[in-house]
């Protein structure tokens, strides 16, 4: 997640489809300590999941209890509700770009500008540089997400100060701590509850992504589903295979199997797809 360094204190937060992360970090001299952090469950103790998962009030207690309260907050939003598009302009003066992005992004959405929020950077391709075309990556989504998380924080008695785009900010997180090495290619692949993420990234910039409506939480609904189960009988019966580690093959084990097998050839479709947009380059590393 991004921070303002320049803020005394600031708390980065994670509000998922089933669990609810935050954390304070603070410098210390030349170094980054972690100084206080909640995890929790929003399935924990609640029969209703996921159908109701009491994300709000669950939110004001945990600030309350962590004494994250008044404090400057960065969030993100999941990826699913961002568009993304690769634009190029010839090169015009760089106070015109913001007003070329927003004409570009208007033609291919499809509901009202004056309802979208909008970012973009420029990339520079260190391979083919060009002082007659500005290449641009745009994100878009509906500005009603983002007052509806900016909403939600400050209910809970935070203050946000930057959203961030889920997978942008798992970016942000491996090159603060120095894992991307520039120009090669990399990719990373966020397991959530409800869906997947995977990204293609060249050095820090982010290149292709796509989503996978497959993910960890998928099991749980196909179990309560053939089994009559609510969402934590399915989560303790899974587990209780995961253990076993495949020592028979039951009903339960098939039904799980199939969901990771499907969950891997969207994976393998999307790693096949992004090695045929790196010019003939590997692939390095996997996150």
């Amino acid at each position: 997640m991004k921070f303002n360094w320049r803020t005394k204190t600031s708390v980065g937060i994670d509000l998922g489809n089933r669990t609810v992360k935050a954390l304070q970090l603070k410098k210390k001299a030349d170094k980054v300590i972690l100084d206080k952090h909640f995890f929790y469950d929003l399935a924990n103790a609640n029969p209703s999941f996921p159908a109701v998962s009491n994300l709000g009030s669950t939110l004001a207690g945990l600030v309350e209890v962590a004494g994250f309260k008044n404090l400057a907050t960065s969030s993100c939003i999941d990826d699913s509700e961002v568009v993304r598009f690769d634009l190029s302009f010839p090169n015009i003066p760089k106070n015109e770009v913001a007003e070329a992005v927003k004409g570009e992004v208007e033609q291919r959405i499809h509901f009202p500008i004056d309802e979208a929020s909008i970012e973009y950077k420029i990339i520079t391709d260190p391979e083919k540089p060009t002082d007659d075309v500005i290449n641009v990556k745009a994100f878009c989504t509906r500005l009603a997400s983002i007052r509806s998380q900016i909403q939600l924080l400050e209910k809970a008695s935070l203050r946000p100060e930057s959203i961030d785009i889920a997978m942008l900010a798992n970016i942000s997180t491996l090159a603060f701590n120095s894992y991307l090495e520039d120009d090669s290619f990399s990719v990373v692949i966020d397991l959530g509850e409800t869906r997947t993420s995977i990204a293609l990234l060249q050095g820090r910039t982010h290149l292709l992504s796509n989503i996978i409506q497959t993910a960890f939480g998928t099991i749980n609904r196909r179990l309560a589903e053939s089994m009559s189960l609510n969402y934590m009988q399915a989560e303790e019966i899974k587990l209780r295979i995961s253990q076993a580690q495949g020592e028979e093959q039951t009903e339960v084990s098939n039904i799980i199997e199939a969901v990771y097998l499907d969950l891997f050839r969207q994976l393998q479709k999307s790693m096949e797809f992004f090695k045929a947009s790196t010019s003939g380059k590997s692939i390095s590393r996997i996150y």
